[in-house]
């Protein structure tokens, strides 16, 4: 268990781009260290500063060298904790102690001031007590510039190689895996992009088997690291046995080989785990009375790869043309099937004793109606470029077009 021990703490402010001060103050905590880190580094953090826990602090005491470097910040700052026990590699603490993001300059005492009472709550006395660490922790302050994010959120990284020497070649596709979670705003893809290699970048810079990054994009879309912390060796062994049931087995793709004519994709975007029951006998139902692209093998789901049409293969009467497969996505969305798909909802509604079977008949008309008629103009629509995105959109719905854009990695500007 790491455990880091105070021994003298000096009544002192440093700058959390100073590394080599902060690495020779143990005091000022995990948090702290790793942001100076990352900033060493080349990566973007935010400025600021670390106060040590026994400056003293008051709402009524003006400290001249607390509110210059504070102003340097700028009107709105960032106050979080940074205590002895938190962001270790045994034990993270999240949200066990105060931040006050944004936090007003007049009033950066008030909430340094909450931070350092946050290591005294009950809650954080049962922390102690179940992790058997130190109680009340060594709290160090991390002031920061507030930097307003347009998007944010939260990203887990896990080099899985690291903690486990065991993985195979057919397993390599789990090595280094990412998740993301945005808490404000959306995404682009490029962001997307931008963000899973920035996230293994500082695993791999931190030496750590495993990641909980928070990041943010500002209004002028720069990406800034404001906290990163270990992924508790628990956590990392979860995480890789999660998604470790996730992968079929070797044996789940024996059935793809009996055609070969037919191109099998496993479903893992939606159904990435085995099947439940009740999910195997939907999917049978529909395969029986919907001739359904699907086939289930070991549990997992998979579905027939739709070519899409292309201009060769088009009859006469089919679009052929970015703007012609647009009117026609257009039409067969809004003026055929969305019309079929509400008069069967509204008469299943209408029942007043709807059965089982009558609610998966509906339900197999409408995959019926998606799978011979709308999927192959979608998958389309997904290889096009130019005019379709322009006439497409406005049509089709932001999420929509979002699904369609994000999938097949359509032009950032048609996006925009």
């Amino acid at each position: 268990m790491e455990t880091m021990y105070i021994t003298t703490v000096a009544a002192v402010i440093i700058d959390i781009f100073d590394l080599n001060n902060v690495r020779a103050s143990p005091w000022a905590g995990g948090k702290a260290q790793r942001l100076a880190e990352l900033h060493a580094n080349g990566f973007s953090v935010p400025q600021g500063f670390v106060v040590s826990p026994e400056i003293p602090i008051s709402i009524d005491v003006e400290q001249p060298e607390l509110t210059a470097r504070a102003q340097a910040l700028g009107s709105k700052l960032a106050v979080r904790s940074s205590a002895s026990t938190e962001d270790t590699s045994e034990w993270a603490a999240p949200g066990l102690f105060e931040s006050v993001v944004p936090c007003e300059l007049p009033k950066l005492a008030a909430a340094i001031i909450a931070v350092r009472q946050s290591a005294q709550t009950i809650a954080a006395k049962r922390y102690a007590e179940f992790t058997q660490t130190a109680f009340p922790a060594s709290m160090a302050v991390v002031v920061q510039a507030f930097v307003e994010a347009a998007v944010g959120g939260t990203l887990y990284a896990v080099d899985n190689s690291a903690v486990d020497n065991s993985i195979g070649t057919y397993e390599k596709m789990l090595t280094k895996s990412v998740n993301m979670e945005t808490h404000i705003g959306v995404l682009s893809r490029n962001q997307e992009i931008e963000l899973r290699t920035i996230g293994l970048q500082v695993m791999s810079s931190l030496s750590l088997p495993g990641l909980d990054l928070e990041w943010l994009y500002d209004r002028d879309g720069k990406l800034w690291i404001v906290q990163a912390r270990p992924l508790p060796q628990r956590m990392i062994s979860s995480r890789i046995e999660t998604a470790r049931k996730t992968v079929p087995p070797r044996t789940a793709f024996a059935f793809a080989k009996e055609n070969p004519t037919i191109r099998w994709r496993w479903d893992a975007a939606h159904n990435p785990l085995p099947l439940s029951q009740a999910h195997r006998g939907l999917v049978e139902w529909v395969q029986d009375r919907a001739d359904a692209p699907l086939a289930m093998a070991c549990g997992y789901l998979y579905e027939s790869v739709i070519e899409p049409l292309c201009a060769e293969t088009l009859p006469a009467s089919q679009p052929v043309t970015d703007a012609e497969l647009a009117t026609t996505l257009e039409l067969t969305f809004f003026a055929e099937v969305a019309p079929r798909i509400e008069n069967w909802l509204a008469r299943a509604e209408a029942m007043v004793h709807l059965s089982l079977g009558g609610a998966l008949d509906v339900f197999t008309d409408i995959y019926r109606v998606y799978v011979t008629e709308v999927q192959p103009l979608v998958s389309q629509a997904k290889q096009r470029r130019g005019t379709i995105g322009t006439t497409l959109r406005p049509s089709l719905g932001a999420g929509l077009w979002r699904a369609l854009a994000e999938e097949q990695n359509l032009s950032d500007h048609t996006r925009s």
